[in-house]
């Protein structure tokens, strides 16, 4: 008999039992995932590159052509966009966001790192698929924004703050920091 079947808690949360709470650990996971892709695409595409043991697959043309320069930014994307996924990852919870706010910076900043690297390697293979890469780019700039709103808005509290602090007739000077003591206003 398991430990959640005797009516024990269990640290371990399972997306059948509910939203995985928005505390970065997805998204580090799926950050370091990506590294080890962006790693194995390398050593795949290393095979090639300067005068490797393989000689350069015709469909990927010479070191300009478009194939080739999707191939570089899927490699590169994976480490690119796993960077922002930790950023974001060690930000989360201290965001100034609602629980769904940061749910949903880390479910897009998760579909970027995901799709973004595979969808410019896919386009390499097949051009007409890199119309899809607006989808993942859009959805790492939104996560990239709501995450920017949640550190802002703190920032913006102290700034009315102050402002408010420095009215007339509020008994503190203007220019004096310091907080009124409690119950003087």
């Amino acid at each position: 008999m398991t430990s959640a079947t005797r009516g024990e808690k269990s640290d371990i949360h399972h997306p059948a039992a509910g939203a995985m709470p928005p505390d970065g650990r997805l998204n580090r996971a799926v950050a370091w995932s990506g590294f080890c892709l962006g790693v194995a695409s390398g050593m795949v595409m290393g095979l090639w590159s300067f005068d490797g043991p393989l000689a350069v697959p015709a469909w990927i043309g010479d070191y300009d052509q478009t194939a080739r320069r999707f191939l570089r930014m899927g490699h590169i994307a994976f480490f690119g966009i796993g960077l922002l996924n930790l950023a974001l990852a060690s930000e989360l919870t201290r965001l100034d966001l609602t629980r769904r706010g940061k749910r949903r910076a880390a479910g897009w900043m998760n579909f970027a790192n995901l799709f973004l690297p595979p969808a410019l390697i896919a386009a390499a293979l097949y051009p007409p698929l890199k119309y899809l890469l607006p989808l993942p780019v859009i959805a790492a700039c939104a996560a990239l924004c709501l995450a920017a709103w949640g550190v802002a808005r703190p920032i913006k509290f102290i700034i009315n703050r102050r402002v408010q602090d420095e009215q007339p007739g509020n008994g503190i000077a203007p220019g004096d920091r310091r907080m009124p003591a409690p119950g003087s206003r």
